[in-house]
């Protein structure tokens, strides 16, 4: 047996008639699932809501700004240097919620379909105003039905349906929020159906522009962002798209912008104080100016020493430190800073000898503050990286505030110097002058007239600034361009009818086959002999073929059509058994299979009758003593037979009985024993036989399935002619396991085989042709021509296609497959133009 290939449970053979039988026998299923792939193409396409897309192309530059003020040109830097940051900044929430504020999509409004329901937008019927009293109401459908002066509105929150009758026009309140609606009767005449608008949460409409949403940088090199968005409607698409363009215009005006108006307000609020001090002093030197006028003194000009101009410029240089000591004062008491308050010192600063010492400071903490407003769009104010630059603003600051507090030290001992001069000059100027009072006139309208020309210059200076930066304000030019404006798109990408079509098909392909590759692969059902053949080494006995009419209880059916063509299979296992042993003598026949229903019976009762057709005496006995059937074959009774035999109850010739074909007698089973298997066993089963043999030329035995119990082994042995039954398209591969096993283990060397069930017609027409050949060196044969050689030279009637040599039954055409019939027709064309 090692020459046997042993049998898997799974197909390791290619057999591409096995593969066809299979595609064949699961049709149905391949056609269903046809069907239910079709059926998913149609309804996707025909109920799946249709998505659009639109997209916009924008283009940053740089060029026409170039002119602008340098004191807001870093502010242009910080927000449009960095492509990836202005994505960023489109992709924000914040950015999206301002565009969903600008555009009005609070509330949408929907016309009810039967399945699926259109959103009608810049098209509704009617309008509504809302005030939310609570939240719950937000993206719950509210129905509205509008009369000719009124509405009747319906909603469901959390299972409680909620109804009223409202005027239209007019306020209603409801307990989740007030309501209004304004119809449009025009509109009204032209849509019809239901309607319903949902209030949407503003959280979830940013959430879901933001899902639906892509910002590419499209070419860095062309400085060029792609937005695109999906959407149901392809309005409402495309009017998004364009107003983020719009918005991100007016975002950037607004961040350019924001600086310029801080430093102006910050001016005007200045100016205001120093006109407040210039027109004190106007009435301060207007009041000095009449003494002069009245002749009591005589202008400063004209009497003025040395010292008295020394005094004057130390006076000017101790109200420049004071100016300078107010504003060092003024920067100590910001704790933490802004931007707006950066921008605010750089010009306060401006034109100062302390601006050399803090700019470079105030600066860096301008562009790290510029940093955290960018990161400020991905990531929360508990992040690392928002932590990591406010540690870094913290040290800048930090080092501002040591390096003011240093400054203002070293102003303040200047100052105390300077006031030292000042009051050593006044000591010596006052008792050498002629005339007390009037030198000090003069010098106190020296001072109001220094004081108001510091003051007139500080406004001016003011005044210039705040014209240079309104200028800047009102002379900026976005800093990018709308290359392409989104559209509202025709053709919806999705559902896309092509792809839903291919994909059903590729679905249903990679299905069926999945299915008939699994059900090839697990394929065990014997179908021809060559399935049996390869895996034993038990000889092929004969096919019987599958009876297509109803067979009768007595399951014989030889004696119906004697030249049909189950009697000549039967015919055709006999004379196989002649070649297998044809040694003069009775023989023993014993047929058994693995499980019932494999159709042992019905050989063993037909093989039986053929076998006495040829006058031989023959005797059938029913060993199968837990299943008995012979008798119910043969119409008779079962009171006595082989178990009581066994047992000693009754005689042989007591229970021998003639069947209605002539030398052809029976004994059934008996009653059923309680130790079936002992009986089976005993010697009394061996004188049985051997007092049959003595009156019958062939004993055929029909024992139990050895795959359900050993009763048969001992039968087996004794007997001439072991015969195990197989039947197509029902047995298992597996069971040629238990046949082997008889052939290695029980030593049971003379077991051949019986194909049973063979279905002609499919044989045929998947090429599992079968034909006979008996001749010299017997070769039982069929498609895949097996053949043993017994040397005994015989010359048979052998059959085949279209002889005659027996009865067609019904059922039992045999078609000739088209492939070969083909092959013949041409090869006999051939031969004629030959000949």
């Amino acid at each position: 047996m090692s020459n046997v290939k042993p049998v898997s449970n799974i197909n390791q053979d290619f057999d591409p008639r096995l593969l066809l039988l299979v595609l064949v026998q699961n049709v149905v299923w391949v056609v269903t699932l046809l069907l239910v792939s079709a059926t998913t193409a149609f309804l996707l396409i025909r109920y799946t809501q249709p998505i659009y897309q639109t997209k916009s192309i924008i283009q940053l530059t740089s060029e026409s700004n170039k002119q602008k003020s340098n004191l807001i040109e870093g502010v242009s830097q910080l927000y449009a240097e960095d492509l990836a940051k202005q994505v960023e900044l489109l992709r924000s929430p914040v950015f999206i919620r301002r565009v969903i504020e600008k555009l009005d999509l609070d509330i949408s409004y929907f016309n009810k379909g039967n399945i699926i329901d259109f959103e009608i937008y810049k098209q509704s019927p009617y309008s509504v105003e809302y005030e939310v009293i609570d939240k719950i109401i937000y993206s719950v459908p509210v129905y509205i039905r509008i009369k000719s002066n009124s509405a009747e509105i319906f909603y469901k929150i959390k299972n409680k349906e909620i109804k009223q009758v409202i005027s239209l026009g007019a306020w209603t309140d409801f307990p989740e929020f007030r309501l209004k609606v304004n119809p449009d009767y025009e509109k009204l005449e032209k849509i019809k159906g239901d309607f319903y608008f949902i209030i949407n949460d503003p959280n979830k409409q940013v959430q879901k522009y933001r899902t639906n949403l892509k910002v590419k940088v499209l070419n860095e090199a062309a400085k060029t962002i792609e937005i695109s968005l999906e959407d149901n409607n392809p309005v409402k698409a495309a009017d998004f798209v364009n107003g983020m363009a719009k918005e991100f215009e007016v975002f950037h005006t607004e961040k350019q912008q924001e600086s310029a108006n801080q430093v102006i307000a910050y001016i005007d609020r200045t100016l205001g104080l120093v006109t407040e001090k210039l027109s004190e002093n106007e009435k301060k030197l207007s009041g000095v100016n009449r003494i002069f006028e009245d002749g009591m003194l005589l202008p400063l000009e004209t009497d003025v020493s040395n010292q008295t101009k020394l005094l004057f410029e130390l006076e000017n240089a101790k109200l420049k430190l004071e100016l300078e000591m107010q504003i060092l004062k003024n920067l100590l008491q910001k704790q933490k800073f802004t931007s707006a308050d950066i921008y605010e010192q750089l010009v306060i600063l401006s034109g100062t000898e302390t601006e050399k010492y803090l700019s470079p400071i105030l600066n860096q903490i301008r562009n790290l503050l510029g940093r955290k407003e960018d990161i400020a769009y991905n990531v929360t104010p508990n992040s690392k990286a928002f932590e990591a630059i406010d540690y870094q603003i913290k040290i800048q600051q930090d080092a501002l505030i040591q390096s003011t507090k240093t400054i203002q030290e070293v102003y303040q001992n200047r100052l105390n110097t300077i006031t030292e001069n000042i009051s050593r000059l006044k000591s010596v100027i006052m008792p050498q002058a002629p005339g007390t009072k009037g030198d000090t006139s003069n010098i106190e309208l020296a001072k109001l007239r220094r004081i108001q020309a510091i003051n007139e210059k500080y406004y001016n200076s003011l005044i210039d600034k705040r014209t240079e930066y309104m200028l800047a304000r009102e002379g900026y030019v976005p800093e990018y361009q709308i290359l392409q404006y989104a559209v509202s798109p025709e053709q919806p990408i999705a559902p896309n009818r092509q792809l839903i079509i291919l994909s059903s098909l590729a679905g249903w392909l990679v299905l069926s086959l999945m299915l008939v590759l699994v059900r090839y692969l697990f394929y065990d059902e014997i179908l021809s002999a060559q399935d049996i053949a390869k895996h034993t080494q038990a000889p092929i006995l004969g096919i019987i073929h599958k009876y297509k009419e109803e067979i009768p209880i007595s399951q014989l059916v030889i004696d119906k059509k004697p030249k049909g063509l189950i009697a000549e299979a039967f015919r055709a296992v006999r004379s196989n058994m002649q070649f297998l042993n044809n040694e003069p003598g009775p023989k023993v026949i014993s047929v058994t299979s693995t499980i019932s229903g494999e159709g042992k019976t019905f050989i063993t009762m037909n093989l039986a009758g053929i076998l006495a057709f040829t006058g031989s005496r023959v005797i059938l006995l029913d060993c199968d003593l837990r299943k008995p059937k012979i008798h119910l074959g043969f119409e008779t009774d079962n009171n006595a037979g082989v178990s009581t035999i066994l047992s000693h109850q009754t005689s042989l010739d007591q229970c021998i009985k003639s069947s209605k074909l002539a030398n052809l007698d029976f004994i059934t089973a008996g009653p059923p024993p309680p130790n079936p298997s002992e009986l089976l066993l005993s010697q009394a089963m061996s004188t049985l036989l051997e007092d049959l043999k003595k009156k019958y030329d062939y004993i055929v035995i029909d024992n139990p399935p050895v795959g359900i119990v050993s009763d048969a082994i001992s039968n087996l042995i004794k007997s001439d002619f072991p015969i195990y039954v197989f039947r197509s398209e029902y047995s298992r591969k597996f069971f040629i396991n238990n046949l082997n096993r008889l052939l290695e283990e029980s030593k049971i060397s003379k077991m051949s085989v019986i194909l049973n069930g063979v279905d002609l017609q499919k044989a045929g027409k998947y090429g599992y042709g079968y034909s006979y050949n008996y001749g010299y060196g017997y070769n039982y044969g069929y498609s895949y021509g097996y053949g043993y050689g017994y040397g005994y030279g015989y010359s048979g009637y052998g059959y085949t296609y279209g002889y005659g040599y027996y009865d067609q039954e019904k059922g039992m055409e045999i078609k000739e497959p088209f492939l070969t019939r083909v092959l013949r027709l041409r090869k006999k064309k051939n031969t004629n133009g030959t000949a």
